[in-house]
């Protein structure tokens, strides 16, 4: 391991051949599963999940639902502030990891910030309730606010100060 990489992965976020690839896959067919990833890129599925791992913590993938069922989301990178979003490690600062459903809630609201639960519901593949308790934790850890009614009103993402 070269000591430029490990630094460009923390700074730059420099993604190896194998990551690349694996973002290639994941473009192509969202649904696709670890085992046809190492069949397709030729590496051990283990070293697939490492390397999904890392995606999933520098931001660049997340998961949406369930491992049987779910899907994978590309973060791509926003041109207007260069970032990469959702840089969502800000909960495990206080100790709050934020779930793969909640980060794909905190993405559909960044998206369309009126959509609704039951349409949250139907793109994450997870229960209206079981979005209605992802909402409470992300209200109650301080990640989003309802703006106005619950009909007619829209969500606003918290803005964490680095």
């Amino acid at each position: 391991e070269r000591v430029g990489e490990r630094v460009g992965e923390r700074v730059g976020e420099k993604l190896t051949d194998n990551q690349i690839g694996i973002i290639d896959l994941i473009r192509e067919n969202s649904k696709i599963t670890a085992k046809e990833m190492s069949e397709i890129i030729g590496i051990s599925i283990r070293k697939i999940e490492e390397n999904i791992s890392k995606l999933k913590e520098i931001g660049r993938i997340v998961r949406i639902g369930p491992a049987r069922g779910g899907h994978w989301n590309i973060v791509e990178q926003v041109s207007d502030d260069s970032r990469y979003y959702p840089q969502i490690k800000v909960g495990e600062r206080v100790g709050e990891k934020l779930t793969d459903n909640q980060i794909g809630i905190i993405n559909l609201v960044r998206e369309n910030s009126k959509i609704t639960a039951k349409e949250m519901s139907e793109i994450i593949g997870i229960s209206k309730r079981k979005i209605e308790e992802n909402i409470s934790k992300l209200k109650e850890i301080g990640k989003i606010v309802r703006i106005g009614p619950a009909k007619g009103g829209h969500w606003k993402i918290i803005k964490e100060e680095n």
